[in-house]
């Protein structure tokens, strides 16, 4: 492995190594995290920003790199925060939520580059994060959307109680949040249809209605593109085949086609990819 020393600033043909190499490790996994967390520490801002971005890619296995990512939070480098940031957003869960992390993502929310992914790590450390994340939301505090909806199907309930005209920008704002949260909702919308407060119900089936009516568009799009025999259509019935799998048992319209093209499509990578999505689809 090529060593860190000498460590020199800049573009140096040494420090483009040492990128291709990080991108090497990271293929390797975990046992490449020790010699990326002194990677994090390298005076070129080249190999810095290349540890983070290894560091991302390994995820959950590089937990031992999170105290090393958390201190470069404050780096002078006007990009690492934000990829540390978005390396924490894969790494952490709940139990990674100290005040020095929680606080320093909360501060970052306010910096343009790295908002997006201070608000991604702090939906990562759901429910550790969530209170405060909510008070934030409620106040106009900070922009936390990113971070709900990281947090998914869990902080639908919270989203559909302030879906009302009380607040209106609260509103929008929670409104917002479960259209981008999207299908992954559609099982917590249904659930709270069942809720004990008529008013979450009714909010229930009006959001459920909405987003149903936008899967069933995106789903009538990639049957089209089921169907593309163009001279790259292969590539666009595997990402349409796979984009149908994603949906679950939402796309059971696309069940026929998909099972046509198992039998009778000519490359076998989209026969594959319809196999999968069949699997993802039917019910276990």
């Amino acid at each position: 492995i090529l060593p860190l020393e000498p460590e020199t600033e800049g573009e140096t043909p040494e420090n483009l190594n040492r990128f291709f190499l990080s991108g090497a490790l990271a293929g390797i996994g975990w046992s490449g995290v020790p010699w990326l967390i002194r990677g994090l520490d390298h005076k070129s801002w080249i190999v810095r920003e290349c540890a983070a971005e290894a560091l991302e890619n390994i995820g959950p296995s590089a937990h031992a790199a999170l105290p090393k990512l958390t201190e470069h939070l404050w780096d002078s480098n006007e990009s690492l925060p934000m990829l540390c940031a978005h390396a924490i957003s894969y790494i952490a869960t709940a139990d990674d939520a100290n005040p020095k992390l929680v606080d320093r993502l909360f501060e970052l929310l306010h910096d343009q580059q790295a908002n997006g992914d201070a608000a991604s790590a702090l939906g990562a450390m759901h429910p550790a994060t969530t209170a405060r994340l909510l008070a934030a939301f409620d106040s106009n505090a900070a922009p936390v959307n990113g971070a709900l909806t990281k947090i998914g199907p869990p902080i639908v309930r919270e989203m559909l109680k302030r879906d009302d005209d009380s607040t209106a920008l609260v509103a929008r704002k929670a409104g917002m949040v479960l259209t981008d949260i999207g299908f992954k909702a559609l099982p917590a919308l249904e659930a709270c249809e069942k809720d004990k407060d008529p008013v979450i119900r009714e909010r229930a089936t009006s959001k459920k209605q909405e987003i149903l009516a936008a899967v069933n568009k995106r789903i009538g799009w990639r049957l089209k593109d089921l169907q593309d025999n163009s001279s790259r259509g292969y590539q666009i019935r595997i990402s349409a085949a796979e984009d149908l799998g994603k949906f679950g048992p939402y796309a059971k319209d696309a069940l026929p086609l998909l099972q046509k093209i198992t039998e009778n499509d000519p490359d076998p990578k989209v026969r594959k990819a319809a196999l999968d999505a069949i699997a993802a689809i039917r019910p276990h």
